[in-house]
């Protein structure tokens, strides 16, 4: 999405010799871009736009380590200027963010209500790392974990899940018209075999359903609309095990690791696909916060063997692009704050209350409340906490 703003940063990045380099070459690029002016050098911070707080050092001088002085420098600076600015805007100090930058790593900075200061971990200059800067300054503010606006960002309304979705039925329907074999093709009819039931809708309402989806089927299957709701499942699927995941890896006294998604972000492509498969689809990173029984269907992993396919590379292409963005967005997010709780497993379960939700904004315009229970959506096996 930003990949020429991140090539610029790539090559100006070599010869940048001093700090206020690395800050010109950010400011420009950002600036430009996004049509926003910073506030430079205002309150001793390095730059500020709204609830977004920026600070640079020379580059490399964080030598990709947390306990490095100008890391550290760079935090101690980043505390007094978000506490500084919440107090002065009279905003909730949680929802800013800051970001340290030495121009070959990037890190974002939270601050809580106490005046505890978390930091995610040292991502190095990257098209996932750069995008996360710039989606960060467009959105301003860090984002409440609420129902609303989860759908916002990624209901079939939004651009994220609209992408995410179009990447899977695209998979979805070049593996179900394959003439030989596959584990998807199987998974697929496993699925229909046991949630597949399809309400005897009138031509006009599946119509009406096709026109909401917010992707587009490409297909004249007679189980057209069968394949539909097997992509959004998937993508709930995704988005529910994701978002769990993060509120998870927020309790540093459960997990490995913190940040989840920032984490995952900063991997390449096949490291990505690995840590999905492994802390999401076969559980790890849930067993290892005692959360157990949380993935019990592997009806929903077959983007994971897409994605580790050679034969369809353009596919997988989009599906691994789409999670990254789908991360990105999630890990812009308050996790310990909104309509969700302290408990880990509280949390998690809460987050299943968007399940419904997301459904409902999908058909209920179109179908009748019983058309929409009958049709099967709700019937996915539901997580035992």
């Amino acid at each position: 999405m930003y990949r020429d703003q991140f090539e610029s940063l790539n090559r100006g990045r070599l010869n940048w010799q001093t700090e206020e380099e690395v800050r010109l070459g950010w400011l420009t690029e950002l600036q430009n871009k996004l049509a926003i002016t910073f506030h430079a050098e205002r309150g001793r911070s390095d730059a500020d736009y709204n609830q977004v707080i920026i600070e640079f050092k020379n580059v490399g001088l964080f030598h990709h380590s947390e306990t490095s002085p100008k890391f550290l420098e760079a935090l101690e600076e980043l505390s007094r200027y978000i506490s500084a600015k919440a107090q002065e805007d009279n905003i909730d100090i949680q929802n800013y963010q800051g970001i340290a930058i030495d121009g070959e790593s990037i890190a974002f900075v939270y601050m809580s209500q106490s005046g505890g200061v978390f930091h995610g971990p040292i991502m190095p200059l990257s098209p996932a790392s750069v995008q996360m800067v710039f989606e960060a300054c467009h959105n301003s503010s860090r984002r409440s974990l609420t129902a609303s606006n989860l759908i916002e960002d990624f209901g079939h309304g939004s651009i994220t899940g609209g992408r995410l979705m179009q990447a899977l039925s695209n998979a979805l329907m070049s593996y179900l018209d394959a003439r030989e074999n596959n584990k998807v093709k199987m998974l697929y009819m496993e699925w229909k075999a046991l949630y597949g039931q399809v309400a005897d809708l009138s031509s006009f309402q599946v119509d009406s359903i096709l026109r909401s989806i917010g992707f587009t089927c490409v297909c004249n299957a007679p189980d057209k609309l069968s394949r539909i709701l097997f992509v959004i499942h998937t993508f709930d699927s995704i988005i529910i095990k994701l978002l769990a995941a993060e509120i998870v890896s927020h309790f540093p006294e459960l997990t490995a690791y913190q940040d989840f998604a920032q984490n995952a972000i900063s991997l390449d492509d096949q490291a990505l696909v690995s840590t999905l498969d492994q802390d999401i689809e076969h559980s790890q990173l849930y067993n290892r916060a005692n959360i157990h029984g949380f993935v019990e269907e592997p009806l929903f992993s077959w983007y994971i063997d897409v994605s580790t396919e050679n034969t369809i590379t353009d596919i997988a292409y989009e599906i691994i692009n789409s999670l990254r963005d789908v991360l990105i967005k999630i890990s812009f997010y308050q996790i310990l704050s909104g309509e969700f709780s302290r408990k880990p497993k509280k949390s998690t379960a809460a987050a299943f209350k968007v399940k419904p939700a997301i459904y409902k904004k999908y058909f209920t315009a179109s179908i009748t409340q019983k058309e929409f229970d009958s049709i099967g959506l709700l019937r996915y096996p539901w997580i035992k906490l």
